[in-house]
């Protein structure tokens, strides 16, 4: 069985019915490993971290030299997935729950662009790690793309015809759902940049 974090819940039924499991994971490996250990510092809260400011610096158990840490004001929107929402439980406690329990970690990754974090994402879990690599776009998806192809030929050529480091573009991602705050600011940035 392959789940995700959304179904923290189903390792411990399918062990029960002797179903192996498999977590699927959409994160890079070194998020996974940011956050420590999944029974003692995702499940068990023994993250020694208390504060925003804990996590702007690497954590002490990555071996290897790195500057990934969150910014300041990353960290702070961070906390409020590591406490109990209305359901009584933590999103890093669904995390660290799913991780536990299944049988083998399949991640969208690949060792040429996190070998170390995912060697690492190993041994803090205890798991066998499988990079499935970055899952390219389907054919049917490939298809699709063509009037997307077209949408793209418009703007390159609306883009060549602006005077050099008059545009920015802002990506947000698929995942991010800003605030009306958040927005403001962007919007207030963008605006002081000129």
């Amino acid at each position: 069985m392959i789940y995700d974090v959304f179904s923290y819940w189903l390792p411990p039924i399918a062990a029960n019915l002797g179903i192996s499991c498999a977590y699927f994971s959409i994160f890079p490996a070194w998020s996974i490993c940011f956050f420590g250990s999944s029974t003692t510092a995702m499940i068990n809260g023994e993250d020694p971290r208390t504060k925003p400011e804990d996590y702007t610096v690497p954590p002490n158990w990555v071996p290897f030299h790195s500057e990934i840490a969150f910014r300041l004001h990353e960290a702070k929107k961070l906390f409020v997935h590591l406490k109990e929402d209305d359901s009584g439980v933590s999103d890093l406690f669904r995390f660290g729950s799913a991780i536990a329990g299944c049988d083998v970690i399949a991640i969208k990754s690949c060792m040429e662009l996190e070998s170390e974090w995912l060697n690492l994402m190993g041994e803090l879990h205890g798991k066998p790690i499988v990079s499935v690599g970055l899952l390219p776009p389907s054919d049917k998806d490939n298809r699709e793309n063509v009037t997307e192809h077209n949408s793209w030929l418009i703007i390159s050529e609306w883009l060549d015809k602006q005077k050099t480091g008059s545009v920015v573009y802002v990506a947000l991602g698929s995942e991010i759902n800003p605030s009306q705050e958040d927005l403001t600011e962007l919007a207030r940035g963008l605006e002081l940049s000129g």
